[in-house]
């Protein structure tokens, strides 16, 4: 699925395109690979999580707002989903430590994203991973040489 397919990419290496509804009613295994935005935001929700062929396992690897929380939740509990591999959750950039729960105004949503993504981190059927790829040797040699054409480009 994607909001924008490239029939020549789907030519050359043997694939179709097809609508997100139907990608979930046949898929054993979803990966979600897409930019968070208004247009994503949530693209796996508790409208098409039904939707999603018994059993199959998600993925997601690009932002936690694709996915809301609650619907991932849902489909874990009543078993549409068997598992579920994530290296970012939904609202992980808004609280970086508990204590800011107290510090700050938090809305009654947030709060209850915070505690679902603390059952997900509990869940025998979730692996959770760090959001790690911008580590990597190369991604970093890229930084460190960006910054440097910059400090020489001033």
């Amino acid at each position: 699925y994607s909001p924008f397919p490239d029939k020549g990419l789907a030519k050359k290496y043997y694939f179709k395109y097809v609508s997100l509804n139907s990608l979930l009613k046949n898929s054993d295994i979803i990966t979600i690979h897409a930019p968070l935005n208004e247009k994503t935001e949530h693209m796996i929700n508790m409208n098409n999580i039904k939707f999603i062929k018994r059993g199959a396992y998600l993925i997601n690897t690009a932002r936690g707002g694709l996915i809301e929380t609650k619907a991932l939740k849902y489909a874990l509990d009543r078993g549409i989903l068997r598992g579920a591999g994530l290296d970012v959750l939904e609202g992980e950039e808004d609280i970086k430590e508990e204590v800011e729960l107290l510090k700050k105004n938090v809305n009654k949503d947030e709060l209850e994203t915070f505690v679902r993504n603390h059952l997900l981190l509990k869940d025998k059927n979730v692996i959770v991973t760090p959001h790690s790829a911008f580590y990597s040797e190369e991604a970093l040699e890229r930084i460190l040489g960006a910054t440097i054409e910059n400090i020489e480009g001033v």
